[in-house]
This record gives C-alpha cells, structure tokens and sequence, in this order.
C-alpha cells in the first residue's frame, strides 16, 4: 500500500486529480449499479413469492367445496386449472394426515407424503413458505370449514425465468456502468487538463531557472490562484537576479564554516567531532559528550580521551579504519565500537568520517564526523541471532544451527585424525499418550524439563538441540564411546527418576537414547546422525528407556 502511495504522489498534479476523480467517479457509478441490481434482485424474488402465496390460497378457496364433499373428480379439476398457471411445478391437495387427494402429476394420488418438507407441513394450521430459493418457491395454505383443518393446498412455482430476468438485469447494468465509466473518464480528462494548464507553464518555468535561464517572466493571465502563483514567479525571478551578488558572498564567507557541518548535516549521525589530525585535537559536540552521559566540561577534546573511552577489544581495529581511509584505500570512515558511558555501560558507536582539507602531499589535516548510539541496532541485531539459532520452547539449539554444529566437528575430525566425538538420539518415550492424557501445556513443560537434564548432565564443551517434536540431539566432542554411553545412562537415569509435578499431578516419562561415534572419514556429517537414529529405532523397539549403541556398516 506504501508504495502505491509513493508510486501515486510521484504522478502530476494532473494525473492525480484525475485519477482520483475517477476513482470517485467509478466507485459512485459501481455502487450505484450494484445497488439497483440487488433492488431489482429482490423486487423480483419477492415477486414470485406472493404469486406463489396467492395460487395457494386461490387453491385452497376453490378447493374448499371439494374436499367437503370429498369429490376426488372436482379436487382434480381445480388442481389442473392451477397446474395451467405460468411457472408451476406442481400441485396437490393434502388430507391431514399427509395423504395426497389430488395432485398435478396423478400417479401421486392416494399415495402419502414422506419427505421431511411435507411431514413439517401436517402440525401447522396456518400458510407456510416450505421452499424458498433461486430455484422454487413451495407455499402450503390450510383448507379450513368451520374452524376444522381439511387439509392443505400446495402449490409450487420455478424460479427460472427469474433467474434469467436477474442476468439481463445485471449484463444491462454492467454495460451501463461501463458506457457512463468511459464518458465520465473524458470529461474528467478534459476538465483535469483544462484545470491545470497553469500549473504546467509554471512548472516549465521552474525547470527553465533549474537550468540556469535568467531574465524571463510570466504572463498574468488571471487573478484566481494560478495567477497569483504568477505573479508571485515573477516576483521571486526580481529577487534572484537582485540577490545574486549578495548570495555569492555570503557563500564564500560562509565556506569555511559549511565544510564543518556540511557532513554532519548529510550523515545519519546526532553527535558531531571536528579532529585537527596533526595535532590530535578534537573538537567534540556537546550532543557527543551526553550520548555517554558527561558533561560538557568532563572529557578532554583531545583523540586520547576517544582511545580511552573505547573497548579494548575495539580500538585497534577502529583505528586501523581510520588509517585505511585516510590512505585512501576506502572511499569513507565507518567504524562500528563500544564506548563506555559515565555510569559504567556501554553502547555501540557508528562512527563516520569525511576528511574536508589536506596539505599538499595528500595528507588528511581535518576530519569531520558523526556518531550515531546503535545500540538498540545491536540488541535486535543479537536478539534476531539467537532466535535463528534456538529453539524457542526449550531454549536449545534449533536443528538447522545443531546440523551446522556437527558440520563443524566433522571438519575438525578430517583435520586431526586422532580426534574422537560420539553423537546421541534422544526421543521421549510415549510423548503422544503424555500430550492426550495431561494435554499439550503440560507437554511443553516435559520438553522444557528434559532439556534442563541434558544441560544438567552433558558436559560444557558439547552441544545439544531440539531436532523434532520430541527429538533431541546431542554433540559430544573429544568423548569415546564408553565415555558418551555414561553421559548417555546417567542422562537416561535423571529423566526416570525426575518426574514431572504439573498442578498436583506426577507426570513420568523415560527416554530412549541412541549412539554413534562420528568419524572423520564419513562421506558426510550427517552420517553420524543417521547411525545413533538407527540406534534409538533399536532402543524403541526392544523396549524403551534404555541405551543402544549403533554400529558402523
């Protein structure tokens, strides 16, 4: 949507006014056609309902005598005197006990009603719209004689021809829309055009003092607001050519001083420094020394006092920046450091430079920079990391960052034959029956518990992540395989012996793990993986909870 609005603000004035015009214009049209549709829609439909209403009851007048007399022959007469009327399906009289007395079709006759439609039909006393839908229209009307139910007069009538008035209705519309869309759209451009003709000579006329072109004015043609905007070019061009001289020495007075700022003014920084580089004198802005919560009158304007308020770890290689740019092997100073605030914090620095004067040598005299505080920059920058990297329920490795571990320790086997590391497959036994039993809540909470026992039993050197849903994984390096199935058992004894509390109920879980030495002379790292996952299958399938060592083929 942003862009739309950038791609829309970036169009004339003329092109705006008309595309908004007709934007209205199409909206108001559309609405309007979609409004007497709908109308004529519903006009129609309810058309058909009450024809449908009044054969009902036609029928159930005539009819009344008839089924007094229980004259089958005159039931019959009067239903296909209305079977004639336009549009009916069907027709049909009906005892109160759902027996057909006449009908248009008379295979029907004598035969009972079963439908669920027609049983509704029987406990009603009173005229009732059975169906009602784009294809047919069913009203039942009661046969009374002295407050006593005869029976039912029931007519049933097709909506087609309405369906087909509907679609005339809207084709018609549409095409309408369209025709008065297209003439409106030349009024519009007419109007549009005619309304910024002014604006377009102005326009001209800016573009001709952008090139430079001096001693022009503008006709005035008229005193509306296009006319004033006239008048009040032509009233600028006196004021340029009469200011000239005076601007161009207030520029070269004001040269030196713009050097200064020009910079800062350009750069994304808030605090400003102005280094004499022979000397080593700074001049530092008083935005610069607050940004670190100092006082003006606090910290020395000189480049020992930026060195000493630098993290050690960051200084050399801010300053090697410096040198690289002022030598000229890159084309601006950007450095990214730590500095130490008054009350003993630190906060990320851009720092940002422009070299503005050197000597006739080349040698840089004067640099002009920013600083910029990124710290909140770094934070979601360090934040957006450890969320690629972790898995966000158990606050594990995830998978992709635990795959690319054990890529790492293959290579460092490849590189030292000697080396040794061993890799576990943990999964929790019977996870499913603990999510529908307790519930997924109080699943998470065994996740969470059973990643607490790996860190708790594995070593600080190894690594351990969350593979699947209930899958674990852990890297051991430097660990034989007696070794890693230790780690193993005593990983396996802590989760049986450490069940789960979760709102007064005792939640235990057992865990199968599965083992495999890694080698550096696997084809691939994930070779390893592969072997303690067939390992934890054997584990699984001879009973659970319990250690199985995988063997190399």
């Amino acid at each position: 949507m942003n862009r739309v609005v950038r791609l829309f603000r970036r169009l004339s004035i003329r092109d705006q006014l008309i595309i908004g015009m007709l934007a209205v214009y199409v909206l108001t049209i559309t609405l309007l056609m979609v409004n007497l549709v709908a109308r004529q829609h519903a006009f129609l439909y309810e058309h058909s309902a009450e024809q449908t209403k009044s054969l009902a009851e036609t029928l159930a007048v005539s009819s009344t005598s008839w089924m007094m007399a229980n004259d089958l022959v005159g039931m019959a007469e009067v239903v296909a005197s209305v079977a004639r009327s336009p549009g009916v399906r069907y027709v049909m009289l009906l005892a109160p006990d759902g027996r057909v007395l006449a009908h248009s079709t008379s295979d029907l006759v004598g035969k009972y009603v079963s439908d669920e439609i027609s049983l509704s039909l029987l406990a009603r006393q009173h005229a009732s719209t059975l169906i009602d839908n784009a294809g047919l229209a069913d009203v039942a009307h009661p046969v009374m004689a002295d407050s006593r139910l005869l029976g039912w007069a029931r007519v049933a009538v097709g909506q087609e021809d309405i369906a087909r008035n509907i679609v005339e209705v809207k084709r018609l519309g549409v095409l309408f829309a369209l025709a008065g869309i297209l003439a409106g759209s030349l009024m519009i451009g007419l109007v549009a055009t005619w309304l910024t003709r002014g604006l377009k000579e102005l326009d001209r006329a800016f573009a001709r003092v952008g090139d430079d072109q001096r001693g022009f004015r503008l006709t005035v043609k008229s005193g509306d607001e296009v006319g004033r905007l006239r008048e009040a070019f032509n009233r600028m061009m006196e004021t340029l050519e009469s200011n000239e001289e005076a601007r161009l020495k207030a520029a070269e007075a004001l040269e030196a001083s713009e050097e200064r700022w020009r910079y800062a003014l350009e750069g994304a920084g808030d605090a400003v420094f102005d280094l004499d580089v022979p000397s080593g004198k700074v001049t530092y802005s008083r935005r610069w020394k607050e940004m670190l919560g100092y006082a003006d009158d606090e910290i020395e304007n000189t480049f020992d006092a930026w060195r000493v308020l630098t993290h050690s770890e960051d200084a050399a290689r801010t300053e090697a920046d410096l040198q690289s740019y002022f030598a000229g092997r890159t084309p601006e100073y950007s450095s990214e450091f730590r500095m130490r605030c008054k009350d003993g914090s630190w906060r990320w620095i851009l720092g940002r430079g422009k070299v503005v004067s050197r000597d006739a040598a080349g040698r840089p005299l004067r640099l002009i920079g920013t600083n910029t505080d990124i710290s909140e920059r770094k934070r979601l920058e360090a934040e957006l990391s450890a969320r690629a990297t972790t898995d966000d329920l158990t606050g594990l490795n995830n998978r992709r960052f635990f795959i690319a571990r054990l890529a790492e320790e293959h290579a460092r086997l490849r590189r030292n034959p000697g080396a040794t590391a061993a890799v576990l497959m943990c999964d929790l036994d019977h996870f499913k029956d603990v999510n529908d039993r307790y519930g997924h809540a109080v699943g998470d909470r065994v996740l969470k518990l059973f990643a607490r026992h790996m860190r708790a039993e594995l070593r600080a050197m190894d690594s351990c992540g969350r593979i699947g849903g209930e899958e674990f994984a852990a890297l051991l390096p430097d660990a034989d395989a007696d070794e890693a199935g230790r780690i193993a058992e005593r990983l396996r004894a802590r989760v049986e012996s450490s069940p789960l509390w979760a709102d007064e109920l005792l939640v235990r879980f057992t865990v199968s793990i599965g083992i495999s030495s890694m080698c550096g002379d696997d084809d691939t790292p994930d070779l390893a993986l592969i072997r303690a996952d067939k390992a934890l299958y054997q584990a699984k399938s001879s009973g659970r909870n319990r250690v199985v060592f995988g063997a190399r083929q």
